[in-house]
């Protein structure tokens, strides 16, 4: 066994308000919750619970229930300039959805 052996994937999560299957398509209309935030980008971190509040903050302000799904980006990525944590990014390309924790 080596190093690499040890090493686990990359997890990211993204948190919303809507219930969400398949995949996550930026490029298709969405409520952009944000004000610093582009409707032609989806947003998506390292950190559990940063995504956790997103989801319960876009259910606050536009109604549903607040979901937190684990997700795969698709395509390039780039870090969120407009996060003061790091480990957020935006991508235009689709992120799979894995499953909802």
């Amino acid at each position: 066994m080596t190093a690499v052996d040890n090493l686990s994937p990359r997890q990211f999560w993204h948190g919303s308000n809507q219930e969400l299957s398949g995949s996550i398509d930026p490029s298709q209309p969405h409520t952009k919750v944000h004000n610093a935030s582009f409707s032609n980008s989806a947003y998506f971190t390292e950190h559990k619970d940063e995504a956790q509040v997103y989801a319960g903050w876009a259910a606050k302000k536009h109604g549903g229930d607040p979901h937190t799904y684990e997700v795969e980006p698709t395509g390039v990525y780039h870090q969120d300039m407009t996060q003061r944590q790091g480990g957020s990014y935006t991508t235009r390309s689709p992120l799979n959805i894995k499953g909802e924790v």
